[in-house]
């Protein structure tokens, strides 16, 4: 994204979400630290632009590229980003390869603890596949690196991709994610700060005080994606899909008329019959986009497993919020703010 393009985009946020307190704005790719100097001009302006709006800034890295200019940029800019990362060597090297086909690992080993400078709370981000199933091993190499928040989320693509997650592939997957979470319960039990894994935590709250969500996430509402060209998308999975195209930046523009786009849940035909429906919403958009026919997103794989991980949250929190005198789970939601 040039300046230009920059300019325009801020000029587009500051016109359109002029009453919005809080603006998230993620700088997502590829791999957004290949530019560093466009980051750069974007935070600078937007404090022009938006002067009375407190901004907070996310990203997305592989975590392969680092040095001083990158070091200061996060920084500085207090920037919350998240590393992808799908597994240990052995996985990383065999699903992220570089352009030249050598693994990827080593760069962002060695890079990790550059990064845990900036930040003490380092989170990855992992990518499942038929591949990478053994959940707990990544885990618990996660572990070892030092993680603090991680987050495990299957593969996005068409029945007609080989890393495609099969009915076989999704009964392995969930015997991985009871393993996960049994090993998480006893984690819990034996430290007080145990690992955030997002995939059970964050039902917590609204399981809590029974929290319903009747969308999945902020598309068609308070949610947009700006690509490089000044396109305006639903979020970043939909970018480059012409028929999800909502705008332009040099255009007017108005987000409510995109909202009829997502069902509320309790009008998707699938969802009617979810146990779990309150707490994912109706699921991600994109996602359901590789279910052809929508009457059979019930048994999709992203839907089977997200049932599957809910209930296992729901099972962490019935057995994890037994008051003790002192509850590492409790202080756990506390220090969390879920409490």
């Amino acid at each position: 994204m040039d300046n230009k393009i920059i300019a325009k985009s801020l000029k587009f946020i500051s016109k359109n979400f002029n009453l919005t307190k809080n603006i998230y704005i993620s700088f997502f790719g590829g791999e957004p630290l290949l530019f560093p100097k466009s980051i750069k001009y974007f935070i600078e302006r937007s404090k022009t632009f938006l002067p009375n709006q407190k901004l907070l800034f996310t990203m997305t890295t592989n975590g392969t590229i680092f040095n001083n200019e990158i070091f200061s940029l996060l920084k500085d800019n207090k920037i919350n980003f998240q590393i992808s990362l799908d597994g240990d060597k052995t996985f990383q090297d065999i699903l992220r390869t570089t352009k030249s086909g050598q693994g990827s690992y080593d760069a962002i080993f060695k890079n990790l603890e550059q990064f845990k400078k900036i930040t003490k709370n380092i989170s990855f981000r992992s990518t499942i596949t038929p591949k990478n199933l053994c959940l707990s091993k990544i885990y618990n190499h996660f572990k070892i690196l030092g993680a603090k928040s991680v987050h495990f989320e299957i593969i996005s693509t068409s029945s007609s991709n080989p890393l495609y997650f099969n009915n076989q592939n999704i009964e392995k997957y969930k015997i991985e994610l009871n393993k996960l979470a049994n090993i998480y319960y006893i984690d819990f039990l034996k430290e007080t700060h145990p690992i955030n894994i997002r995939n059970f935590t964050r039902f917590f709250k609204p399981i809590h005080f029974g929290i319903k969500r009747y969308k999945s996430c902020g598309i068609f509402n308070n949610f947009i994606a700006i690509d490089f060209k000044g396109s305006i998308y639903p979020c970043q999975r939909f970018v480059g899909m012409k028929n999800f195209k909502l705008g332009e930046i040099s255009q007017d523009f108005d987000i409510n008329k995109s909202q009829h786009m997502i069902k509320n849940v309790n009008k998707h035909p699938s969802c009617k019959k979810c146990f779990a429906r309150y707490l994912c919403g109706g699921g991600c958009y994109n996602n359901s986009l590789y279910t052809s026919d929508p009457k059979k997103l019930f048994s999709s794989p992203h839907c089977q497993i997200y049932r599957h991980t809910t209930s296992l949250a729901i099972w962490l929190y019935a057995n994890l919020i037994q008051s003790k005198k002192k509850n590492p789970f409790i202080e756990f939601m506390q220090s969390s703010n879920f409490l």
